[in-house]
């Protein structure tokens, strides 16, 4: 009787989530990024001095990070905040959080950095050895380099910016 009903649990829960990485036609959907939605590589962001001196990304909103030489450059050497999404083209809550980090990077353009690093990319591997997470999606948000804090999993996008707003207020009034 135990067994049984062990069985049927795990069976109903493995069904459950496997129904999260498929349509209603029963195929494993990707989501294709926005043409927005522009890449280092392809598009160099330009970089302007906003205030006091501060460097700023104008042209794209959202950077997606190839190598450890580009995270160095956009998010390492910055100024501001800078909010970075590991994340996979392979995993359901990571196409759910795209939407939300192509708004924050629209919303707090000039305020911070915000990026994608896909692990997907075996250079970006390297990346994400440094921060030693093991689900994703994982958000960091890094201040001057370091990190401030984390979110692992998909959440809503009031927790992204609580968070953001708290690091752009904590940046703008140590700058007076």
């Amino acid at each position: 009787m135990n067994k049984r009903l062990i069985i049927s649990i795990c069976l109903i829960l493995l069904c459950i989530c496997h129904s999260g990485c498929r349509n209603k036609n029963g195929f494993q959907e990707r989501k294709k990024i926005s043409p927005s939605t522009e890449t280092i590589s392809t598009a160099k962001a330009k970089t302007e001095k906003g205030h006091g001196g501060q460097e700023t990304v104008t042209e794209n909103p959202l950077i997606h990070i190839h190598n450890p030489e580009e995270f160095s450059k956009y998010i390492l050497d910055s100024k501001i905040p800078c909010l970075i999404d590991f994340y996979s083209d392979h995993c359901p809550p990571c196409r759910m959080l795209a939407p939300i980090i192509e708004k924050l990077a629209k919303d707090y353009k000039g305020k911070a950095v915000v990026c994608k690093v896909c692990l997907d990319n075996t250079a970006n591997r390297e990346i994400a050895a440094q921060y030693s997470f093991r689900f994703i999606p994982t958000v960091i948000f890094l201040q001057d380099g370091k990190e401030v804090t984390r979110i692992t999993g998909l959440r809503a996008e009031k927790e992204y910016r609580e968070i953001l707003d708290g690091m752009v207020i904590d940046k703008s009034s140590a700058g007076k």
